[in-house]
């Protein structure tokens, strides 16, 4: 069994690091997070301006033998992966394909920015995805997060998500949307809706948006329980 993780923002491929999935695990940092973050500074300028630019070196990780798992804007690569044929299965947690993003896309620019993304460098974010605290100590506040994140919110686009929506359904790949009950970013009436959309089932756990982190044994049954099923 294979499994590709991936991440959202602004954290890394430890995100991921709770989860004792069985078979070969690959959780790569997104360009410019995690330890590729350091040299990304400033306003985001060297981020990729689309999602395109995220999923060149993605593919070659991904295929038809690879349960692809994604959560929040690392959701939103998964789903492109899947569109495209490179995923046997499908796990979104906490993720959106549609016009959820758009709040992000809006905060993205000035003068909005400076409050949504500067002021809080992520922290504000992560206190709320994982209220222990724990998830924003590890991965603490860094120089130029947030202009990494202002760059990525500018290339959720609504209408391409809607394509892959739409390929994802027609390729008939078998999608788990996995969900925290206290998500308060993507609430589970997102989740379901998404199940709906793609055809696919959904499950939801005690937790708020940082599932993996903070339900680490539930995520698992649940990925290796779907991912596992014969078609």
């Amino acid at each position: 069994m294979r499994f590709l993780l991936l991440h959202g923002l602004p954290t890394g491929g430890r995100y991921w690091e709770r989860l004792a999935l069985p078979g070969r695990v690959v959780a790569p940092d997104l360009i410019g997070f995690g330890a590729s973050g350091a040299g990304f500074v400033g306003t985001g300028a060297a981020m990729p301006r689309s999602i395109e630019g995220f999923l060149q070196p993605l593919r070659d990780l991904a295929g038809p033998d690879v349960c692809v798992v994604g959560v929040d804007f690392g959701g939103v690569l998964a789903a492109a992966l899947a569109a495209e044929g490179r995923a046997g299965r499908l796990v979104l947690m906490s993720t959106a394909l549609g016009a959820a993003w758009l709040p992000s896309r809006w905060a993205a620019h000035r003068p909005f920015s400076w409050g949504a993304y500067d002021a809080s460098g992520g922290q504000l974010f992560l206190r709320t995805a994982d209220p222990t605290g724990e998830l924003a100590r590890a991965f603490p506040r860094e120089p130029g997060v947030a202009g990494r994140m202002i760059a990525v919110a500018r290339t959720l686009r609504v209408r391409e998500q809607r394509r892959m929506r739409a390929a994802i359904r027609a390729r008939g790949v078998p999608t788990l949307c996995l969900w925290g009950r206290e998500d308060r970013f993507l609430p589970p009436s997102v989740g379901r809706r998404l199940a709906r959309q793609l055809g696919g089932a959904y499950a939801d756990l005690p937790g708020a948006h940082a599932l993996a982190w903070t339900g680490a044994a539930g995520v698992v049954e649940n990925i290796v329980g779907f991912c596992t099923t014969k078609k």
